[in-house]
C-alpha cells in the first residue's frame, strides 16, 4: 500500500501523541482533528481515507488523565521557574525561539522539526500556557478520587469517539500497541519502533481504585468495557 494518508481519531490519553509524532517522521500525510469524534467530520474525508484510532483500558485511562494533569503542570511550573531563572526576566519577555529551544529537550516531548512544521501553531500555544501559570491554581497533591469529583463528567467515554467501530481500519489496543501499530506497519511496508511520548507515569490502574472509587466511574466505563472487551468492576 503506497497512498501513506491517515484520519486519525485521536482520543485523549491513548498514545495517540506518540503514534501521530512517528506518522510525521514517516512522511504520512496525517488528517488529525484535535481530539474530535468522527461523527464531527466530514464524510468526504471519512469515505476517501484509512482510518486509525487507539482504544485503552477505560480505568487506566482515566488513571492516566489524572497522573498527567499532575506531571505535565509540574513539568511546565519548573520549566517556568527555570526561564525566569536563567533569563532573569518576565516570561512575557521570553520569545518563541527561546521557547522552542528548551520544549525540543523537555523530556517526553522532544519536539522534532518535522513536528513544528505540520503544528506551527503549537509553540504559541504552550508560551501562552506559560504565561497563565502563576494565575492558575493547580493543585498537584490532589487525590485520584479528587480528581474524578472535578473532572469526571468533563471526560468523553471513547465508544462516543468513534461512532460505528466497522468504521475503523486500524483500531489499536494500547494494551497491545507494539503490536498492533507495527500490523498497521506492515501494511505499508514499514519497520520502524514506536518511541514513547508525552507518557505519564503511573503504578498498575487497579492500586488508585477502590470499592467507592469503583462505583463513582462505573456508569461512565460501563459502555467502553462492553463494546472493547475490557472487565468491569
Amino acid at each position: 500500500m503506497n497512498d501513506k494518508k491517515i484520519l486519525f481519531i485521536h482520543i485523549p490519553k491513548n498514545a495517540g501523541n506518540s503514534i501521530y509524532r512517528h506518522l510525521i517522521e514517516l512522511d504520512f500525510e496525517i488528517f488529525k482533528y484535535d481530539h474530535l469524534k468522527l461523527s464531527e467530520i466530514n464524510n468526504e474525508i471519512k469515505l476517501n481515507l484509512k482510518i486509525m484510532s487507539v482504544i485503552r483500558n477505560p480505568y487506566d485511562r482515566l488513571v492516566s488523565f489524572y497522573s498527567f494533569y499532575k506531571s505535565y503542570n509540574q513539568k511546565f511550573i519548573d520549566l517556568y521557574n527555570f526561564l525566569e531563572n536563567k533569563y532573569k526576566k518576565n516570561i512575557n519577555q521570553i520569545d518563541e525561539k527561546i521557547l522552542l529551544y528548551y520544549l525540543k529537550k523537555m523530556e517526553s516531548l522532544e519536539w522534532s522539526d518535522k513536528f513544528i512544521e505540520k503544528n506551527p501553531k503549537i509553540v504559541l500555544k504552550i508560551l501562552n500556557k506559560l504565561k497563565t501559570i502563576k494565575t492558575k491554581n493547580y493543585n498537584l497533591n490532589i487525590t485520584f478520587k479528587e480528581w474524578l469529583d472535578n473532572n469526571l463528567n468533563k471526560l468523553i467515554p471513547q465508544y462516543k469517539y468513534l461512532e460505528d467501530n466497522n468504521n475503523i481500519d486500524y483500531l489499536i489496543k494500547y494494551e497491545n500497541l507494539d503490536n498492533d501499530y507495527n500490523l498497521f506497519l506492515k501494511d505499508y511496508g514499514i519497520k520502524s519502533k514506536l518511541p514513547k511520548k508525552n507518557v505519564s507515569k503511573h503504578t498498575h490502574f487497579l492500586d488508585y481504585y477502590n470499592k467507592d472509587i469503583f462505583n463513582m466511574v462505573k456508569e461512565y466505563v460501563k459502555k467502553d468495557c462492553e463494546i472493547y472487551n475490557y472487565e468491569l468492576f
